[in-house]
């Protein structure tokens, strides 16, 4: 029987590259694998768009990988990426400190949901704190911090 193996990598396209690296790359830290541009070939092909230009870059972070894709042709609309409609998603990051991290993102001016991190007081992630915020295309991320140890 076949079965999924592993999860190679989540991707978000983005509505200006330069802008999404600044947010991903040199504001949370996470380090660019390869960018690229892309013109027709098999990946044409594989998203099933004729002409296809875009720009792709692979981040990685805390050993998982983020693709960030720039349709150039053809043109993509903005969708409604708020997390209670259906299709939306979000990635959940574990950091060191999520009250620093509040602190850092809110300094820089992101959108951050929740006043500060909020603690998690039941469930599989009981003790742990978590927040809420938006990326440059208004994608949800989610940052939580498992308790301290010692």
């Amino acid at each position: 029987m076949a079965k999924i193996v592993d999860l190679h990598h989540a991707s978000f396209t983005v509505a200006d590259m330069q802008r999404s690296l600044r947010f991903y790359r040199d504001l949370l830290g996470m380090e660019v694998m390869f960018e690229r541009d892309v013109d027709g070939g098999y990946i044409a092909d594989i998203v099933a768009y004729q002409n296809l230009k875009m720009k792709a870059v692979l981040l990685m972070g805390g050993g998982e990988k983020l693709e960030l894709i720039q349709y150039i042709s053809p043109r993509g609309t903005a969708v409604d990426p708020d997390s209670k409609n259906p299709g939306t998603a979000h990635l959940a990051f574990v950091v060191d400190d999520a009250f620093e991290w509040h602190k850092k993102l809110a300094d820089a001016g992101v959108k951050i949901r929740s006043p500060q991190p909020v603690l998690i007081t039941s469930g599989a992630h009981k003790d742990w704190h978590a927040f809420y915020l938006y990326d440059p295309d208004g994608i949800s991320l989610e940052f939580m911090q498992p308790p301290k140890q010692g």
